[in-house]
């Protein structure tokens, strides 16, 4: 019998998420290393072999009701799973498996969960089903506003951090032959039109000015690859791609050796942090912006407002303001890092009962 079993956005060549179930492993491992663990995935084969824990096809109901009626507890996340913006579609099948677990009296837990934004016709089934898992671990304070506002207050709630921020993974030597900086976009409906331009001209004038060249990291690349390349091809200055899919101590390697980054994708800006480099926010999504917050880091802008003179501005402030945010990140990622770890241990206490 499978003591937990893991559900989330997995199985998607996403490198974040990748980066979440891989923690939550290691988390769940490090509190109790005799775990048996099992994890919903788009793609069990491939993760299998990547996590070395039991997959099932996520997509396979049959295959689903067994995992959940051979398992003692059922995991929902990391990430922001419990929202509508991506489609109702995603926020039913979430909240189905949910339903699945309770109607075989499985425990329940949210995993250092994001939550919303849930439109107004969708908020009712949600209440119904998340005020009856057990307990609710939420990644920043915007999260448990949002449950409130759907009316969920019956479930334990704390508010922790994202679990990467728990992350063990191999450090490299720093390496300062160049200096750079990162980029992460993705596609998103409704970007302004001068999106690409702006970014474009941004990082010709970063190497310009500062000699500071420009890489590029699609976190997941069916949704970021096609940006990336438009803003690469309206660039004077060369630029390079980065192969997310490659080892996680790279990217962090990567991570730690950048002058900052310009970070669309929420884990860009998490790895910022647990890198202790200065970031500038590009909020597409309110979790970005809830992000940013948490961290007390207000050096963000609207990504579908964007304007070339407001995100100079961003990242002089990055450039200028360096060792003082540096030393800001250090302190909050400590922090942040003590705090993923309670987690695990919520979940192991759960599962113990």
């Amino acid at each position: 019998m499978t003591d937990i079993l893991l559900l989330g956005y997995y199985g998607f060549k996403n490198s974040g998420d990748d980066a979440l179930l891989l923690s939550i492993i290691q988390q769940l491992k490090k509190t109790n290393n005799s775990l048996s663990l099992g994890v919903l995935s788009f793609n069990p084969r491939e993760t299998k072999e990547q996590f070395g824990i039991d997959a099932v096809d996520r997509n396979n109901i049959l295959s689903v009701i067994k995992a959940i009626k051979s398992a003692k507890m059922l995991v929902v996340g990391g990430g922001t799973l419990i929202q509508d913006s991506t489609s109702t579609k995603s926020l039913i099948y979430y909240l189905a498996v949910i339903k699945i677990a309770q109607a075989f009296k499985k425990k329940v837990m949210l995993y250092a969960n994001g939550i919303g934004p849930i439109k107004e016709e969708n908020r009712k089934i949600t209440k119904r089903i998340i005020n009856k898992v057990d307990v609710i671990t939420l990644r920043e304070q915007l999260s448990l506003e949002e449950l409130k506002k759907i009316g969920v207050d019956k479930p334990k709630i704390i508010v922790t951090a994202d679990s990467v921020f728990g992350i063990d993974y191999e450090k490299k030597p720093k390496n300062q032959e160049k200096q750079y900086q990162l980029v992460s976009v993705r596609s998103h409906k409704n970007l302004c039109e001068n999106f690409c331009s702006d970014i474009a001209r941004l990082c010709d004038k970063m190497y310009e000015e500062h000699n500071i060249s420009t890489v590029f990291i699609p976190f997941q690349k069916k949704n970021d690859l096609e940006i990336t390349e438009k803003i690469r091809n309206l660039m004077k200055s060369e630029s390079e791609v980065f192969d997310t899919e490659c080892n996680f101590s790279d990217l962090m390697s990567l991570m730690e050796n950048a002058r900052l980054c310009i970070g669309m994708r929420l884990h860009s800006l998490i790895y910022s942090v647990i890198s202790k480099i200065p970031c500038v926010g590009l909020v597409y999504d309110q979790k970005v912006k809830a992000f940013m917050d948490y961290i007390g880091q207000k050096n963000y802008l609207d990504a579908h407002s964007l304007n070339y003179r407001d995100l100079m501005e961003k990242v002089d402030y990055a450039l200028e303001n360096d060792e003082e945010i540096k030393e800001e990140l250090e302190n909050k990622s400590l922090e942040l890092r003590e705090l993923s770890q309670k987690n695990a241990q919520i979940a192991i206490e759960l599962l113990k009962g």
